[in-house]
């Protein structure tokens, strides 16, 4: 199945010729030099013919001038100074319809709007997407000749200033962002939106259309247009902030976090379907180079001479290499084995995954052909998605502005109804119960990546998306059929998740100790996306054969699908700038070896798992039935799950072991019958204990890493238990050193903190809580009353767990 796609079909891709065009020539800055006064600007006039169609250009002199916006978005930061060292004529107003239909007449040139058969739609409140028909003959408006030429891609734009070089033997190009925001600003220090209504098209006054240009008040330097009536392409490739940005001017031709394929470019000045604070002088929007709507247009720059001219390096690799200090430290968790990474007191944990084969593919047309991967190598990953705590570290580190706080909404599918965008969601707002373990949602490709290219840096590690074909291998775990294991067991879907994504790690993990790689939020891969594997690496490199716009891949289903959708193989192909409240991402370090056959520090070793061996009871439901509906609760267990996986090695340590209890004289049965082995739900076999919140408490007389606990209630009937808090504490007065394994007190009701976990129904299954190698002696388990009446019962606890390292 694919998502609704913001736009695709091959998309033509510049190359050499903007590398003449923007050539820097000989000569150096005086540093004495300033901006020429405000009333010589508009006095030198360039015109040059578009066809028989005149293009008026002003004169801009050489200065400098604050960039950015401390106010604004986060993306306009910081402010610095920039002096730009060259005279350079930019186009009085917006390249027009008259001009732009000269350059078709002369060449036959046809749009990426054209050829695609449609363009997206300017944005209204809750409505993002796109139509057919649209381009630039066709904008949704009445056409004007003198209009801004709209619903033209970048691609569009350097055709144009390609053509419009060869006919008249000048360099013609778009403007670089600091070019552009230098002009606009016209001297003036402020980011300030004042003159708006005398100078502008926005949304407030335009009538839901492109106007002439020129019509509005030009700015101090003879400039129309500059804010309003259409975006503007700019040479740069967007970067997420100014940090590193060049002080002289140039173009930042580089964005190092993704490949170039996916690349997005600059548009400046906001338009007549705009709010206006987008018309400020340093707002900043991005795009794909083949993107088109019909609020976006362009216009041009000639250089003021062409021999010996100051020009910008407009295909310059970008910022300069900066080195870093490293703020983290990579260990090695001695009792989970895993590869630990600390960044700025932020933990990142990874499983070590090991080199191999396996058939890679699935029943649906895009999961075809079937076909052998081998990889060659080693490589760690996430045993859970991102968390809101780990991705709101990057963002207090960065201030970075994601694509869903950028864009002001996000992509939500409301039950049966198809996706729908709304406004106001983003990472930070997904829902009221996100917790800092929940996955983090509404992540961009985009966003991931920059996620990834900050956490190498400030960790010197290499850290990366997997691509999808370590992401299958990873999820397979040496497993051939659809999933990993039994699917209700390991993963939140259509069926089990109460529509909502969960806290990370609540499942049971695949055999190589990695959780919710079945459902909880889709999972952002590195490749591109193809509607088939013909021609894709076999060697577990990523697919990046793409000419244009391009689709993503996400893994791994959400809680919102159907069992299909979970598969090991399926796969989708996603909008790389698409903000879903079910999407996510896991992370990938790169492991490297010393020599042969050597680790370097820091490396785990991959896990050694095996089933903990469990007998199950018989089904012994009786009675006449009871209400137990309650609220948030899962599912009721009908089938045996997978084997629980733990290290070689573990197994139930409480059997025999002592037990104690808050109720001294229970009303039925001994203490000792908790730890004595005996799971059936018979007379004789079972502990009640009084009303109201009671305790049980395990005695495994020595630390042991506990890897999970299973616990039976009473399962001749089928019940919900309240306030079930389960504890692991090296105190036997459960004051210092306790760990909380599983929650659902809701209202903390037993004052050991509010709990985020689902009821359950106690059934001969047991309930089965993964404990994560936590280390200690006695295992405590609280609840206050039933579905049923308010005792408390245990039939049975076990304890999976090995001796504790010294």
């Amino acid at each position: 199945m694919m998502r609704t796609r913001n736009g695709r079909d091959g998309r033509r891709v510049c190359r050499s010729w903007l590398v003449a065009a923007v050539l820097a020539m000989a000569g150096t800055m005086d540093a004495a030099s300033s901006a020429t006064p405000a009333g010589t600007f508009g006095t030198q006039v360039l015109t040059v013919e578009v066809g028989d169609v005149p293009l008026e250009l002003v004169c801009i002199p050489a200065g400098g001038f604050r960039m950015g916006s401390a106010s604004g978005p986060r993306d306009a930061r910081p402010v610095h100074e920039v002096r730009i060292g060259y005279d350079f004529h930019l186009g009085r107003t917006e390249v027009t319809v008259r001009q732009f239909r000269a350059f078709v007449a002369a060449t036959g040139y046809r749009t990426d709007a054209e050829r695609a058969g449609w363009a997206n739609t300017c944005p209204l409140p809750g409505v993002h997407g796109h139509q057919r028909g649209l381009d630039w003959r066709r904008p949704g408006f009445v056409l004007q000749e003198d209009q801004p030429v709209v619903t033209v891609s970048r691609n569009d734009a350097l055709a144009f200033c390609r053509w419009l070089s060869e006919r008249t033997g000048r360099s013609v190009r778009l403007p670089t962002e600091a070019e552009w925001e230098y002009a606009a600003r016209a001297g003036c220090r402020e980011d300030t939106t004042d003159r708006l209504g005398e100078a502008s098209w926005s949304k407030e006054n335009a009538a839901d259309a492109a106007h002439p240009v020129g019509t509005k008040a030009a700015n101090a330097w003879g400039l129309h247009d500059m804010q309003g009536n259409a975006w503007e392409w700019c040479l740069d490739v967007w970067n997420p902030d100014y940090r590193e940005a060049s002080m002289d001017g140039c173009a930042r031709m580089h964005d190092p976090a993704v490949p170039q394929a996916a690349w997005r470019y600059v548009l400046r000045g906001g338009s007549w379907a705009g709010p206006a604070p987008q018309l400020s002088f340093s707002y900043r929007e991005r795009r794909i180079q083949s993107f088109c709507r019909p609020d976006i247009g362009f216009r041009i720059v000639v250089p003021a001479t062409e021999t010996g001219e100051k020009m910008p390096a407009a295909v310059a690799a970008g910022g300069a290499d900066v080195r870093r200090p490293v703020h983290g430290a990579c260990t090695r968790d001695g009792e989970t084995g895993r590869a630990v990474l600390t960044v700025h007191g932020t933990r990142f944990e990874f499983v070590r995954i090991p080199a191999g084969p396996f058939l890679m593919g699935c029943t649906g047309e895009i999961e075809k052909p079937a076909h052998p991967v081998r990889i060659g190598y080693d490589f760690e990953m996430g045993p859970t998605e991102v968390t809101v705590g780990q991705f709101r570290a990057f963002i207090r580190a960065t201030g970075y502005l994601t694509d869903g706080e950028k864009e002001g909404y996000g992509w939500l599918r409301r039950g049966e109804e198809d996706w729908q965008s709304e406004d106001g969601v983003d990472w930070y707002h997904a829902t009221s119960d996100q917790s800092d373990d929940h996955p983090a949602v509404f992540i961009s490709w985009y966003d991931a990546m920059a996620f990834c290219h900050w956490l190498s840096i400030e960790s010197g590690q290499e850290i990366r998306l997997p691509s999808e074909a370590e992401w299958e291998h990873a999820c397979r775990a040496g497993t051939t059929g659809l999933y990993a294991g039994e699917l209700s067991a390991m993963g939140w879907y259509q069926y089990n998740s109460c529509n909502r994504a969960h806290a990370v790690a609540q499942k049971q993990p695949n055999a190589w100790g990695l959780y919710d790689m079945h459902g909880n939020v889709w999972e952002w891969c590195l490749d591109f996306f193809a509607t088939s594997y013909e021609g894709a690496p076999t060697d577990g490199r990523p697919r990046w054969d793409a000419a244009g716009a391009v689709d993503v891949i996400s893994r791994g289903g959400s809680f919102v699908n159907p069992p299909g959708w979970l598969a090991s193989g399926c796969r989708m192909g996603t909008p790389p700038s698409a903000s879903h409240y079910n999407n996510g991402f896991r992370l990938v370090r790169g492991v490297k070896k010393s020599g042969p056959g050597k680790a370097v520090a820091g490396e785990s070793k991959p896990a050694q798992l095996a089933p903990v061996e469990t007998e199950i009871p018989r089904p012994i439901f009786i009675g006449t039935p009871r209400d137990i509906r309650v609220a948030r609760v899962k599912p009721v267990q009908t089938m045996a799950g997978p084997a629980f996986l733990a290290p070689v090695g573990t197994k139930n340590v409480a059997l025999g072991k002592p037990v104690s209890a808050s109720d001294e004289e229970p009303v039925i049965g001994e203490l000792a019958l908790i730890t004595d082995g005996d799971k059936e739900a018979v007379a004789g076999s079972f502990v009640e204990l009084g009303p109201l919140l009671q305790h049980v408490t395990v005695d495994l007389q020595g630390a042991y890493e506990i890897h999970g606990i299973r616990v039976w209630h009473y399962h001749e009937q089928p019940r919900v238990y309240f306030d079930v808090v389960i504890q692991v504490a090296g105190d036997a007065d459960f004051v210092q050193d306790v760990r909380t394994i599983f929650n659902n007190d809701m209202d903390n009701s037993a004052g050991l903190g509010t709990g985020k976990d689902l009821h359950y129904v106690d059934t001969h299954f047991g309930e089965l809580f993964d404990a994560r190698a936590t280390r200690g002696r006695y295992v405590r388990l609280y609840s206050r009353g039933n579905s049923s009446d308010d005792q408390n019962h245990y039939i049975e606890v076990e304890v999976y767990g090995r001796p504790a390292a010294p």
